[in-house]
């Protein structure tokens, strides 16, 4: 339950983080939305498989 909480309040920093800086960058709503995808592919591809939601011991590499 910790490392869920962990996880949400990081990708809920980072996405507001992404959002944040992609406005300052194109003040407009389209830079907005942008910068909210690529937050959300971001912590989709990088951050979720740092936190091991399943218990994957036997995963092969």
């Amino acid at each position: 339950m910790n490392k869920k909480i962990r996880f949400y309040a990081l990708a809920i920093l980072m996405f507001v983080t992404f959002v944040y800086l992609g406005y300052s960058l194109f003040p407009t709503l389209l830079g907005a939305i942008v910068s909210a995808i690529i937050a959300t592919v971001f912590i989709r591809w990088m951050v979720y498989p740092l936190f091991d939601h399943k218990d994957n011991s036997d995963k092969s590499t």
